[in-house]
């Protein structure tokens, strides 16, 4: 098995599992708000949730060996950070 893990009660836990469920959740969060127009891809907190959700992605494709995922993760990441910036800049 890949990763660290602990227990809770009977319970096995793996870390990395855990850590790539909450990349997904950040991404999938992003997603779907942006489908029900609740956030518009040139707001703050759609950046944010992409490069919170990528660089859990990013970790997670890191410990468990993905490689292009991790390409993926590191430039989806990139990318938001680059928007979340002209954002920013935007505001001022």
């Amino acid at each position: 098995m890949i990763g660290n893990f602990f227990v809770i009660g009977n319970l096995v836990v793996d870390t990395a599992l855990v850590t790539g469920i909450i990349g997904m959740l950040f991404l999938l969060s992003a997603f779907i708000l942006g489908l029900i127009s609740k956030t518009g891809n040139n707001s703050l907190l759609y950046a944010l949730l992409n490069i919170i959700g990528a660089g859990f992605l990013a970790y997670y494709s890191l410990i468990i060996k993905a490689w292009p995922f991790l390409i993926l993760e590191v430039a989806w990441g990139l990318f938001a950070l680059y928007k979340l910036i002209r954002i920013l800049v935007k505001r001022k």
